[in-house]
Parts: structure tokens; sequence; C-alpha cells
């Protein structure tokens, strides 16, 4: 069974942080947030080749085995094909899953380093 986390972005104090979630009706884990967050992001479930946890809105370097150089992507829901995939402007691309989730690693995210996928 995988883990349900968030994680949240604020942009007023440019701050991400992981909202108050209630575990088994008991336990209040996160941090808390003044103000609604800007973006809310989701667990995949899957880690990357490092152990890095990876969220809905991370960006990642693709490292796949055929094609010998890398490129970075955005992971994101495909509602259309209803799957986790990573994908630049819109147009998917690697299928995200636990089998190719170890030829990528996190370099960042959509809100704090947008930089990157420009």
């Amino acid at each position: 069974m995988r883990d349900i986390k968030f994680r949240a972005w604020q942009s007023r104090s440019k701050n991400m942080t992981t909202p108050y979630l209630w575990v088994n009706n008991e336990n209040l884990v996160g941090q808390a947030m003044i103000g609604a967050p800007n973006a809310v992001m989701q667990f995949t479930g899957l880690q990357d080749k490092n152990g890095a946890d990876i969220y809905e809105g991370d960006i990642v370097r693709c490292y796949p085995d055929d094609i010998g150089f890398s490129y970075l992507k955005v992971v994101e829901w495909d509602s259309e094909r209803c799957e986790l995939g990573i994908t630049t402007n819109g147009r998917s691309g690697l299928i995200l899953n636990k089998s190719t989730s170890n030829t990528v690693y996190v370099v960042g995210n959509i809100h704090e380093n947008p930089e990157l996928i420009k």
C-alpha cells in the first residue's frame, strides 16, 4: 500500500511545506500553514534513483537507457491516459512507474525552480 502524502506551495511566503493531515483519527502530522496554499502536490508513491520521494510537480532529470543523454521533464497526471507521466510543455513522455522511476533524479519542482523548465 502506498503512503498518501502531500506537500503544499505558498507563493506569498515562497515556502514548500507539509500541511497538517490526520492519521488514524488521532495523530496530526505536518506543519501549520498561514493562509491557503496556491498548489497542493500529491506523493506519487515512487522514489527516484537516489531514494527521494517523487511528487506531482517535481522536475526530474531522465536518463533513459536507450538514448545516451539526459533531459528534464515535469511529473504530472495525464487524465486522458489515466496514468502518471513525465511531460514537457503538456506533451506526454515517459510513463512513471516502479520500473522507470529508477532512471530519474528529482532536481527541483515547478514552484521553487521554474527556471529549470524554460
